[in-house]
């Protein structure tokens, strides 16, 4: 995993927008546990695609992981204001509150 995500930083340091690279780093990150890194590069892969419902699903079951349940919320509540009908959020959002 080490070696890809060598090769993700030096493809994202050619091309800087590079949407495939910087989100299969943020899920590189995330199967070696590196929850803070692969949050910071699911940031960055927003950035790129403002819109995904399902790249703010990720990033707030990373928050979840990490026991920051308000950020995890937070990102839950802005899935639901670009799609009000993504239902994973929404049972998401019900099973925090309990």
């Amino acid at each position: 995993f080490h070696s890809a995500i060598k090769y993700f930083k030096k493809s994202l340091k050619i091309k800087k927008k590079f949407f495939s690279a910087q989100l299969n780093l943020a899920i590189t990150y995330k199967k070696i546990d590196m929850f803070k890194e692969s949050i910071e590069s699911y940031l960055e892969t927003i950035n790129l695609k403002p819109n995904s419902c399902e790249l703010y699903n990720d990033i707030a079951l990373l928050y979840k992981k990490i026991k920051n349940y308000d950020k995890a919320i937070t990102y839950l509540n802005k899935i639901i204001v670009i799609n009000s009908k993504y239902e994973k959020a929404y049972l998401k959002w019900l099973k925090s509150r309990s």
